[in-house]
C-alpha cells in the first residue's frame, strides 16, 4: 500500500473517546506519513475545527460522554458541508451504520483495522 503523494501535507483529524484508539489511528496514518491531531471528544473535535483545516476527520460512531459520532459528524457539516468524513466503530447498531454511511458518503471502517484497511479507506475519502 503507498501513500498518496501528497500525504506529508494532508492533516487528518482522528476523534474518538478511547486513548488506545488514538494512538493505534495515529501511529498508522503517521506510518503512511500523514500529519494527524487527535481529540478525545466530538466537543473537542468541533472546537478544534473551529480554527483548523482537517482533510479528512475520522469519527467514532459511540463516544461516551458526550456527542456521538453521528451528532457531531451532523453538526460539522452544518458549517462545512464538503468535509471529507470517515467514521469508525467496533459496534453499533444497523440504523446507526446507515446514517453514518449516508453523512460520511461511505463505508465504515470497522475496527480493529490494520494498516493497509486504514490507509485503503482514507485514501479513497481523499480522492476527488
Amino acid at each position: 500500500l503507498l501513500p498518496m503523494t501528497d500525504t506529508g501535507s494532508q492533516l487528518i483529524l482522528v476523534i474518538d473517546d478511547e486513548p488506545v484508539q488514538l494512538v493505534i489511528a495515529k501511529k498508522l496514518l503517521e506510518r503512511l506519513s500523514y500529519k494527524v491531531h487527535c481529540c478525545a471528544s466530538g466537543e473537542a473535535g468541533l472546537e478544534f475545527l473551529n480554527t483548523h483545516h482537517a482533510d479528512l476527520v475520522i469519527l467514532d460512531i459511540i463516544m461516551d460522554p458526550g456527542i456521538d459520532g453521528v451528532t457531531a459528524c451532523e453538526q460539522l457539516l452544518e458549517t462545512r458541508p464538503d468535509q471529507k468524513v470517515l467514521f469508525s466503530t467496533g459496534f453499533s447498531d444497523k440504523a446507526t451504520l446507515t446514517r453514518a454511511a449516508e453523512l460520511s458518503k461511505g463505508k465504515c471502517l470497522f475496527k480493529p483495522y490494520s494498516l493497509e484497511q486504514i490507509g485503503t479507506m482514507v485514501q479513497s475519502r481523499l480522492r476527488p
